[in-house]
């Protein structure tokens, strides 16, 4: 059984099958995160964690998916995390809630 970092090394030594999987989930997620984008309207979605590791192999497929699923009126960047730990996702959460907060907030 192959692990996503298994499939990940193989694909950054050029296997080609690996290659495609990456693409493919890549794809897959552009395609999701439309959805997402639709209903939402953020400005930017940052990857992190493990599919960050995955870099362009999985990027540039999927804001390729996005962009191809999404009107035009609708623009939102797509980009991975520079945080590379366990907590980036935490983080950013803890951020808009305080940001959310501090907007409703009457002083």
């Amino acid at each position: 059984i192959l692990s996503a970092k298994d499939v990940c090394q193989a694909a950054m030594r050029g296997d080609i099958k690996a290659i495609e999987a990456f693409h493919s989930a890549g794809r897959m997620l552009g395609r999701s995160l439309a959805g997402v984008v639709q209903m939402l309207a953020p400005e930017a979605i940052f990857l992190t964690g493990g599919v960050a590791k995955a870099g362009h192999l999985l990027l540039d497929a999927a804001k390729n998916a996005l962009g191809e699923s999404l009107p035009p009126q609708c623009d939102v960047d797509l980009r991975l995390s520079e945080m590379n730990d366990d907590f980036a996702a935490a983080r950013g959460a803890a951020v808009l809630c305080t940001k959310n907060y501090l907007d409703k907030a009457r002083f």
